[in-house]
């Protein structure tokens, strides 16, 4: 596994678990890096609070064909109509949201997801930026997009729960973190992201994450029985990455570590041989 090149955060993750059976995926997220490591064989366990993961794993990865219910846009009042809490958003927009949560597919609800995010500022969640034109085609291009990645290689089991909660139990070839990133004093997906869960029937609270957090959180992952740790990180957050490679030194030994440009940051990518 060792030596390959890789131009990017998803394509490092494949070139890192091939031949792998098994690997445990505590935070899911876009799921990127699942569709990424996917191949014959290989059994992904993951986990994370927003039912939009659970979408893309379910309702696409592991499906035989993407199913959808929405057929044109249709309107709810509903949680996020009620609380209007992205900012600046339209009525339109949020009953919408509404009637995907109550009537779409999982794939919808992965699909409105992702058009939400593509309509606030900066992907960030804070404020509207979009109208139920936009909202419409981008979650038509979304959901259009997803199915290109139905039936993937592979076993999938996934869990609509907070990894801490539900704690893995089984024995993997790796777990690959790729964790919530503290950029100040807390994370910004807890924040922003409850309210489309909660409107897209999420029943699971998303947890806060704050700096003092982040070492003991990430030390009950990296203990989980696997030989590998592929932990995914970035530059100018919280802890330090001094900090993370000193905890990743307590436990095995640093293999790789490359980097990736981001915007102004950069992407960490850290392969840990807990066996070495």
């Amino acid at each position: 596994m060792r030596g390959a090149i890789a131009s990017g955060v998803a394509e490092w993750s494949a070139l890192h678990t091939v031949g792998l059976q098994s690997v445990c995926v505590p935070f899911t997220g876009s799921a990127k890096t699942i569709a990424a490591i996917a191949e014959i064989h290989k059994r992904i366990e993951s986990w994370d609070t927003q039912v939009a993961s659970r979408g893309i794993v379910e309702g696409v990865f592991a499906a035989s064909k993407l199913q959808s219910s929405v057929r044109l846009p249709k309107f709810l009042k509903g949680h996020m109509y009620e609380t209007r809490s992205i900012t600046n958003i339209d009525a339109a927009s949020a009953g919408f949201i509404d009637y995907v949560g109550k009537y779409g597919t999982l794939a919808d609800k992965a699909a409105i997801s992702s058009a939400v995010t593509r309509c606030t500022q900066m992907g960030r969640m804070g404020t509207w930026t979009g109208d139920i034109e936009q909202l419409w085609a981008k979650f038509q291009k979304s959901r259009a997009y997803l199915a290109s990645y139905v039936s993937l290689p592979g076993q999938f089991t996934h869990h609509e729960a907070n990894v801490y909660e539900t704690y893995p139990s089984g024995r993997y070839d790796a777990v690959l973190i790729d964790p919530p990133k503290v950029v100040s004093t807390t994370d910004i997906y807890s924040a922003h992201y409850q309210d489309l869960n909660t409107a897209l029937g999420g029943a699971v609270p998303i947890p806060e994450w704050r700096r003092e957090h982040v070492l003991t959180r990430l030390e009950e992952l990296i203990v989980l029985p696997a030989r590998w740790v592929l932990l995914l990180y970035t530059s100018e957050v919280y802890p330090t990455m001094d900090d993370i490679r000193w905890l990743l030194s307590k436990y095995g030994q640093v293999t790789v570590e490359d980097r990736y440009r981001h915007r102004s940051r950069y992407d960490y990518c850290i392969l840990v041989d807990k066996e070495a």
